[in-house]
């Protein structure tokens, strides 16, 4: 995860509110744009008001067993095979709805892995922590997240919650963390792959012993040149690599391939930007793990951008791609936007409003009887099978073409610091 700026163009309002959210602009320039508020009191908007009434779900993230308050999403969770939430980062109530999203789908759609929006090695290590419960596994991953909106304790907290978590399910239905996104942080990276190297030396492999012998002595070493040269080994000698690195070979092949997908995002000069090969890398590395890891679904919390199924800007997200021709789980995905009120964010650490003036408060007032509210936009009745004006009046189609649901999440402070001393 990485923190950018951009400037926002208000055609699309809350399309482009959610990406200034999640590039982590600070001061939101907000212009006037011909769009109307979601549940304005319109005369159109008290149809839409009255959809809304009879599909949302108010949620308690902090009661015991809150999958009954998830029900509107039932009909969609056996019907589907992924599951995307999008929120603004670094604010408190997305680590705790993020666990209760967790525990629903497990309950309701059986899921067995949770994407994360953070490089392949990363995730081993949580999953090592998961497996083993040595935070020290933790601690070397969020060593390095330092300068992210990921560097909070609120989010290495939710790994030990999904932990316990964990251990109340069966072994076979226990939740494994998939990271898809490029290789922000090469050191966990590189440490991860050194962490794997055999012990025993191997004369046919001498570009891996190379990099056992940088890492090992902490040397200076060009990366590009190193993956691209371990790379190169793996496919010309597939078969002699997949001996020599065993259990290991396809984590070790993934992270080096997927070191390269970020010396490439970095060196394109789109990193300040919506990229075409971040998001291309983060499909291209799901559709690996798909193929790879036994059957089963799929749910993962990103920035809103990477979760929205129809293009905002020129870039295509994450989630178009998953509805393409060549994707394994084409119309087999609900996304569910985050919007928020009176709530926070800590960017470059300051405290910032992620409030969104696009949902209107008449609706929260009416609706919103907790700190989070879930509403469903899907059904043959649905104004927002046509309506589009809440993301852009020159559009055609409507809302759901971008996101099925909208989650608006009340009263959630900005999150806290990591503190690598404690």
């Amino acid at each position: 995860m990485i923190s950018k700026s951009k400037s926002i163009t208000c055609l699309f309002f809350i399309a482009v509110l959610i990406i200034g959210i999640y590039i982590g602009q600070v001061n939101i320039n907000k212009k006037s744009a011909p769009v109307q508020s979601f549940g304005a009191s319109t005369s159109s908007g008290k149809a839409v008001k009255a959809f809304l009434k009879k599909n949302c779900s108010n949620i308690d993230i902090n009661k015991k067993d809150a999958a009954a308050d998830f029900n509107v999403l039932d009909e969609d969770v056996r019907n589907n095979d992924v599951f995307l939430t999008g929120e603004g980062h670094a604010t408190v109530t997305n680590y705790n709805l993020k666990l209760a999203f967790i525990k629903y789908f497990s309950e309701k759609a059986d899921i067995r892995y949770f994407l994360w929006e953070v490089g392949y090695s990363a995730s081993c290590y949580i999953n090592r922590y998961l497996e083993t419960g040595n935070e020290e596994n933790l601690k070397i991953v969020y060593n390095n997240l330092k300068g992210t909106l990921s560097y909070n304790k609120e989010e290495y907290n939710f790994w030990i919650n999904l932990r316990k978590y964990n251990l109340s399910l069966p072994e076979s239905k226990r939740i494994k963390v998939i990271g898809i996104d490029v290789e922000h942080q090469t050191d966990t990276a590189c440490s991860y792959l050194r962490s794997i190297l055999p012990d025993k030396e191997d004369p046919g492999r001498t570009r891996f012993t190379n990099f056992k012998k940088i890492m090992d002595s902490n040397s200076p070493m060009d990366l590009g040149w190193i993956m691209h040269d371990l790379q190169k080994d793996i496919q010309d000698n597939p078969k002699e690599c997949r001996e020599y690195l065993g259990d290991n070979f396809f984590d070790f092949s993934m992270i080096v391939d997927n070191i390269i997908n970020s010396i490439n995002f970095y060196g394109s000069g789109q990193v300040n930007g919506i990229s075409d090969i971040r998001e291309g890398s983060i499909y291209s590395n799901f559709k690996r793990v798909y193929e790879y890891l036994p059957e089963g679904k799929y749910y993962g919390q990103f920035g809103s951008f990477h979760i929205m199924q129809k293009p905002t800007e020129s870039t295509a997200a994450f989630a178009v791609y998953l509805n393409r021709e060549d994707s394994p789980v084409r119309g087999k995905v609900i996304s569910i936007d985050y919007e928020y009120k009176n709530s926070y964010s800590l960017i470059k650490n300051v405290k910032t409003d992620i409030s969104s003036d696009i949902i209107a408060s008449q609706l929260v007032k009416d609706y919103c009887s907790t700190d989070v509210t879930l509403f469903k936009l899907t059904g043959e009745d649905s104004p927002f099978n046509e309506r589009s004006d809440y993301i852009d009046p020159h559009i055609n189609g409507g809302a759901v073409k971008y996101f099925q649901y909208i989650a608006i999440i009340k009263n959630s402070d900005a999150v806290t610091a990591y503190d690598s001393s404690q």
